[in-house]
């Protein structure tokens, strides 16, 4: 280069100085240097169709919220025919509990009767405590079978409606499914059917299992109407027939007295005692004011029918709603099958009147999606600017960058090859993968330039910068990856989380290692091409000489990011 003398910072004997391995690794990687940018469109054609891969890729790996983890816990929630008593409720609850605790490995059970926040007397949860994961042959996962299959299919004659869960991470009991969906509108009737066809939907799509709906018919019901006619002539008005009933079967709570006892104040509710409400010629004979006659009896305004409803209405947002919900089997995409669903649910076209959303855990699994896409652009753009501003380049930037979505490929096919999933822990895993591959690139672009700026022509600076900084790259590299091993063999309660980040970081910091080290600097030589315009060069020059701070000198190179 003219005759200067240039200090390439790493002699090729002092290479063979390190080691035989080494020395026939950098002569590999030299040659391979050699090569590539020699056929750089064959450089640039492999990494275009890694970037294409993305979506097949993308489309092919399963989407989860969280990975489940073995937590040697579990819980059964059955609803019971309509109509159980709580006492019933709780005798066939234990018998199941009974039944789980002959299962191997199952430590004890507890069993709840109206636990939910309705207190519904018909349904019941089971608390299945396992014994640690080191002294069973079965995963948890293997136990949900085992529930499905051995016991509850047993007691399908009932018509039970079950979940065998893993317990929630975020409190409460059987709330978190992971097909969590709602349609709210006016119309019962036709939230029923909608009801109807969300579970023959779900049932078909293959992973789904546990499939229930919120609207669960069968409760026997006795329906009063007002016969406002004759409400008129005896003066009765239809308020205080209302009020009455509600008196005596729900009951009105006193509120200018208190029960005190032990310290604990309790509200004071009156209502007739069971046997009285659930007798209908009790419920006939009573008594209602009457402006003409003082009294009535109840039988004397209203009409009685004898009928079949649901056993609750809930609310969203104001509106009458059905939810559907259900679990996955082991190995089931989420995203996948929340998809489905709301395609063939919006195909019933039901109207403007009615909406259709997810909540729960589907909620949360789309917003944490859209979430991390948008750290995703985000981490490239604050990227950009603060290298813009370390190489006082705009083109050098751009280069470095390149390099993040090469890794995402391979850290797919990763999942893929471990039967895992893309969820907030291995989505956060990418996001760390990104920082250790920027590094690597910095390195190879930093000392490019400062070989360039010393004399050398750009091929022989591009290979010798490669060459002086694969040591450090390939130490950064193993001592990450050797960091992640214990997390991915690890073993226990958090085992999954663990693997979900380490799988991930191991596996697109192995793989797309070799494309890296080869296309970043095919991609330098491009863009150096590109500067070699004139145009570019110009463009930068002016405007960092504007920016600069009078009487200041800004470094050539990265400013010593080593």
């Amino acid at each position: 280069a003219g005759g200067a003398v240039v200090d390439t910072g790493l002699a090729d004997d002092a290479t063979a100085e390190r080691g035989r391995f080494y020395a026939m690794l950098d002569r590999g990687y030299h040659r391979l240097l050699d090569w590539s940018l020699r056929r750089r469109w064959a450089v640039v054609a492999l990494t275009l169709v890694t970037l294409v891969s993305i979506g097949p890729l993308g489309a092919a790996v399963h989407k989860n919220f969280l990975p489940e983890d073995d937590q040697s816990q579990l819980e059964v929630v059955v609803r019971a025919p309509e109509g159980w008593t709580l006492e019933a409720t709780d005798r066939f609850g234990t018998q199941l509990a009974s039944e789980i605790r002959r299962l191997p490995g199952v430590d004890y059970t507890l069993v709840t009767a109206g636990d939910d926040p309705q207190q519904t007397p018909n349904r019941f949860t089971i608390f299945v405590k396992l014994v640690d994961i080191g002294k069973r042959r079965l995963p948890q996962s293997a136990y949900y079978g085992l529930i499905r299959d051995r016991i509850l299919s047993r007691y399908t004659y009932l018509g039970l409606q079950s979940q065998v869960e893993a317990t929630s991470e975020f409190g409460g009991s059987g709330g978190f499914q992971p097909v969590d969906y709602v349609v709210s509108g006016p119309d019962l009737a036709v939230l029923t059917r909608a009801g109807d066809r969300g579970l023959e939907v779900l049932r078909s799509i293959p992973g789904v299992v546990d499939a229930r709906s919120s609207l669960v018919s069968g409760a026997p019901q006795l329906g009063m109407r007002v016969d406002r006619q004759r409400a008129a002539d005896l003066g009765v008005n239809a308020v205080d027939a209302a009020n009455a009933m509600y008196m005596l079967v729900q009951g009105i709570e006193v509120k200018t007295a208190k029960y005190t006892e032990a310290g604990q104040q309790y509200k004071i509710v009156i209502r007739a005692d069971k046997l009285h409400r659930s007798n209908e010629q009790v419920l006939a004979e009573l008594p209602v004011g009457s402006s003409t006659a003082g009294l009535a009896a109840l039988e004397q305004v209203v009409a009685t029918s004898h009928g079949a409803g649901p056993s609750e209405i809930t609310h969203y947002n104001r509106k009458r709603q059905v939810e559907l919900t259900a679990n996955l089997l082991p190995g089931t995409s989420q995203a996948a099958v929340l998809q489905q669903l709301d395609r063939k649910m919006r195909a019933l076209n039901l109207g403007p009147a009615y909406d259709l959303t997810f909540t729960g855990q589907a909620l949360e699994q789309g917003r944490q999606a859209a979430a991390f896409m948008t750290s995703f652009m985000l981490s490239f753009v604050f990227m950009y600017l603060v290298l813009a501003a370390q190489f006082e380049s705009w083109i050098h930037p751009v280069t470095i960058l390149l390099s993040l979505p090469l890794t995402v490929p391979f850290a797919l096919l990763s999942i893929l090859l471990l039967n895992g999933s893309l969820n907030i822990l291995s989505q956060l895993g990418i996001l760390v993968l990104f920082g250790v591959v920027k590094k690597n690139a910095i390195l190879q672009i930093d000392r490019a330039n400062h070989l360039q700026a010393a004399g050398l022509d750009r091929n022989a600076a591009i290979i010798q910068a490669s060459r002086d900084r694969l040591r450090p790259i390939l130490m950064t590299t193993i001592a990450f990856v050797a960091g992640m091993i214990p997390l991915a063999i690890s073993r226990g309660v958090g085992a999954e989380t663990n693997r979900a980040m380490s799988s991930v970081i191991i596996g697109g910091q192995v793989l797309s290692l070799l494309l890296t080290l080869v296309a970043i600097p095919v991609i330098y030589s491009y863009f150096d091409d590109l500067q070699r315009v004139g145009v570019v060069r110009s463009i930068t020059r002016r405007f960092w000489r504007h920016r600069a701070i009078p009487g200041s000198s800004l470094p050539q190179g990265a400013g010593g990011s080593e």
